[in-house]
């Protein structure tokens, strides 16, 4: 008897493999980097070929780890980076790198997109015209290499492109149809509507599947090169966005989660796809559910910036100072939005801001400032969740910046929520490995999982901060609302005023002309 599962988490910058029993205990992983390439400010690409490498080499350690028949294996599940657009010939073999998520090339294409001013566009695809997406990168392929395109099979998304490897079938998942900007995503179908408008070719495209929808088996070749068994039954699988949510236990319409790592991002699952401007909106692995989404597109990632700022070589001063910080000592607030904003903001050139500074600012001070505005960031976004007449009243929170204790209570108390740390931090390929064991029959339904999902602690808000905490949201709603309209600006003197090294810093004159 089969009884074990896999996950498969393709990110952005790793991929890693997750064995689990079927009682969903870690048996053991692996994982393996690969670089991103930026060829150009703004374009951000990958070799197809480095995942499905990291696959293989990562598959074998890990059978060697866990010394076990691969028959025991009963399903894989693949998830990976949303919004990515690879193009492959019939052989499946990709023709150039793939367009990542971070790609923002595709500017002009979108501002086409907007001049066609196709009637009901916002309702069919619930989701804001963007870059990102995958419609918009396929438009850049048909104007800037024609021929790439003309010679390109499948269009594939991350995931399908690991599928396609291991059964030999193109497909794409639902979830990730509402970021494909040419989807209906209440039907989850493509959209014949757009696909004229924008001159797609749906011959191109690949047939879409329900999450848990076992598309293919492990075929002959794959078996071979990864030490997999032959047959094992492959699912369409998912964006890593919703495989967190699949993790994190998140079952029902109401209930939320939030990924705390590089990116905090917040999903919360909705009854119906409700279209709100300033929010992704995405297909869920359950019949007839979505998941809204906002994030602070660099969150742990200011921790890790400050703490080379002091030097360090670990975490450990960082983690010191914020769990033994209080909360009003120096107030000060910061606005998180350092590397660009997409969701709820929409601005390629927001940037960081603090406010309250004075000469007794500390390290700690900083520090606190930093978390603080993540959450309040987040807490931001939530209002937003609120207005389709849902309240949160828990949240289920994984990631990195998790560890920091003070990280997890600033987060209750400035959002007023309870918090809860599931005991698995590596939600997204137990997401993955969970919707192949649903679609496998392993499991009936997803609700057969969720007394198999352990909590490892919970935050209450503390009333005292309650009041304290009112006061700066309000503030920080206030401050970012009033810099909103300088961050263009802004950009448009650092693109004129280029300094060089060289020169010590001084203004390139030639170019500020």
């Amino acid at each position: 008897m089969r009884e074990y599962l896999l996950g498969v988490d393709l990110g952005t910058s790793s991929l890693k493999t997750v064995l689990f029993t079927t009682d969903l205990e870690i048996v053991c992983s692996a994982s393996r980097s690969y670089p991103c390439l930026h060829p150009h400010e703004g374009w951000a690409e990958q070799e197809a070929d480095s995942w499905w490498e990291a696959t293989i080499s990562t598959l074998k350690e890990l059978l060697d780890k866990a010394g076990l028949d691969p028959l025991h294996i009963s399903a894989v599940g693949i998830d990976s980076q949303g919004s990515v657009a690879l193009p492959v010939d019939r052989s499946g073999k990709a023709l150039r790198p793939g367009l990542l998520w971070m790609d923002r090339r595709s500017e002009q294409q979108c501002k086409w997109i907007d001049s066609l001013q196709i009637k009901d566009l916002g309702k069919i695809t619930a989701n804001h015209n963007d870059p990102a997406n995958f419609g918009p990168k396929l438009l850049w392929f048909k104007e800037k290499e024609p021929e790439i395109y003309k010679s390109t099979y499948k269009f594939l998304h991350a995931n399908g492109y690991l599928v396609m490897k291991m059964t030999g079938k193109y497909t794409l998942d639902v979830s990730e149809t509402g970021l494909t900007q040419l989807c209906d995503t209440r039907e989850a179908c493509w959209s014949d509507e757009i696909l004229r408008a924008f001159g797609i070719d749906i011959a191109k495209l690949p047939d879409i599947h329900p999450c848990v929808d076992v598309v293919g088996q492990v075929t002959k070749e794959a078996a071979r090169l990864t030490g997999l068994a032959e047959g094992i039954p492959v699912v369409a699988g998912l964006m890593d966005a919703a495989s967190c949510g699949v993790g994190s236990g998140i079952y029902t319409p109401g209930h939320t989660y939030v990924t705390a790592g590089t990116v905090q991002g917040a999903g919360h699952c909705l009854g119906e796809p409700l279209f709100n401007p300033s929010l992704h909106v995405f297909n869920y692995v359950l019949p007839k559910t979505w998941i809204t989404m906002g994030a602070v597109d660099f969150s742990g990632g200011v921790l890790k910036w400050f703490n080379d700022l002091l030097g360090n070589e670990d975490y450990s001063e960082v983690e010191e100072l914020a769990n033994s910080s209080q909360a009003g000592r120096k107030p000060l607030i910061f606005l998180p939005y350092m590397v660009g904003q997409r969701s709820p903001l929409w601005n390629s050139n927001t940037r960081g801001v603090i406010f309250g500074l004075d000469p007794s600012t500390d390290k700690q001070d900083l520090i606190r400032c930093f978390i603080e505005g993540c959450a309040l960031g987040m807490r931001y976004i939530f209002e937003l969740f609120e207005q389709s007449g849902t309240h949160i009243t828990q949240v289920a929170m994984t990631g990195g910046s998790t560890r920091i204790k003070m990280w997890n209570q600033i987060f209750a108390d400035i959002t007023g929520i309870k918090v809860d740390i599931p005991s698995n931090m590596d939600v997204a390929p137990l997401g993955a490995a969970i919707t192949a064991a649903v679609g496998a029959g392993v499991y009936s339904g997803f609700d057969d999982v969720t007394d198999k999902l352990n909590i490892a602690a919970r935050y209450e808000p503390q009333e005292a901060t309650r009041g304290f905490y009112d006061k700066m949201y309000d503030v920080y709603r206030s401050l970012f609302e009033s810099v909103l309209k300088h961050y263009d600006t802004l950009a448009q003197i650092r693109k004129k005023y280029m300094y060089k090294e060289e020169l010590n810093g001084s203004i390139d004159t030639e170019k500020a002309r």
